[in-house]
């Protein structure tokens, strides 16, 4: 890609960031909810940033949209998986 809009490579580092300082602090894999978490903001923090100094924009709406689909990519199905497997224990 050109580095212009719709590029997604900041947001790619800001994941594999959140994914590098999980591994640091936990040695695991970041799959529950809290590693997501730290992934999810991770990944847009980091991808603001990279966006803020390469003059590709973070306008306010940009940033909302950004942490809610990112959220919802990332959270989501932690939080599914997490349901589930509660939902499974108390009927066992």
């Amino acid at each position: 890609m050109d580095g212009g809009h719709g590029d997604g490579h900041p947001f790619l580092l800001g994941g594999v960031v959140g994914w590098l300082i999980w591994w640091a602090v936990r040695r695991s894999a970041p799959t529950g909810l809290v590693g997501g978490v730290v992934v999810w903001l991770s990944t847009v923090v980091v991808g603001m940033i990279v966006r803020q100094l390469t003059d590709q924009g973070t306008a306010t709406a940009f940033v909302i949209v950004s942490l809610v689909v990112t959220g919802v990519l990332l959270l989501g199905w932690r939080a599914l998986a997490l349901l589930l497997a509660r939902r499974s224990r108390t009927r066992s």
